[in-house]
């Protein structure tokens, strides 16, 4: 199911939060795999280019834990909104956007072999062509390293090495190696959830939630979202 999206304010700190509701989250044991995968991230990347996730809202109950609710960071707009705005990028644009990419320490796909990428895009910068290039090559002992990438020539001016935050921990994929079923990826998001949560509990057939006071105050576009009987999704 497509994730519905929607944005208010934060009833204490008055902040902007985007709440993301999906519905039937645990309907596909892969998407649900995903969204729990997505949240796990998020929260370990603790990283300013990176949206953060600042709340899971918790279920009523187990039995009716079917959607799941992620409450982030309001961004302006996105990348994918950039790319397909009619309004022309500049190479300071692309620099800029490309550095960023490089500072959240996320993978590349390998380069299609083929045609090279100066024929492909004559009029870029030589130095962009040049970094993308050892971006992209397929063995990871032979590809550029974050490190490197924020070195290259192309960042030079956009390079701070005293701003450039590296990563405390690894992250731990040891959730992906079990055989989850819908009810141990209901458990492991619901331990998520007890992260913003505590007074929550995973408990027999009911998870108990107390009384919190960190809620979302009413707003009609948010009780539209929250409503079981909207499975529709809109991006506003």
């Amino acid at each position: 199911m497509a994730p519905m999206e929607s944005s208010s304010e934060n009833a204490e700190s008055k902040e902007k939060v985007a709440i993301k509701k999906i519905s039937k989250a645990f309907e596909d044991i892969v998407d649900a795999k995903r969204i729990l995968r997505e949240i796990k991230l998020l929260q370990h990347f603790d990283h300013e280019n990176v949206i953060t996730v600042v709340d899971l809202l918790p279920p009523a109950t187990v039995n009716e834990f079917e959607d799941v609710y992620i409450i982030s960071d309001l961004m302006e707009t996105d990348l994918h909104r950039i790319i397909y705005s009619r309004q022309p990028l500049t190479d300071d644009h692309i620099q800029y956007f490309l550095y960023q990419k490089a500072r959240r320490f996320m993978k590349n796909q390998p380069m299609k072999p083929g045609v090279p990428f100066s024929k492909l895009y004559p009029t870029t910068n030589p130095a962009a062509i040049d970094l993308l290039e050892k971006m992209l090559v397929f063995d990871p002992a032979k590809r550029i390293s974050v490190g490197e990438a924020l070195e290259h020539p192309y960042l030079d001016s956009l390079h701070n090495v005293d701003d450039e935050p590296e990563a405390d921990t690894v992250f731990s994929f040891d959730f992906e190696k079990e055989e989850l079923t819908k009810t141990r990826l209901q458990e492991l998001i619901f331990e998520e959830i007890c992260k913003f949560h505590p007074e929550a509990e995973f408990v027999g057939s009911a998870a108990k939630k107390a009384p919190t006071t960190n809620t979302l105050p009413s707003d009609p576009k948010i009780a539209q979202l929250l409503s079981p009987s909207n499975t529709g999704s809109t991006q506003q």
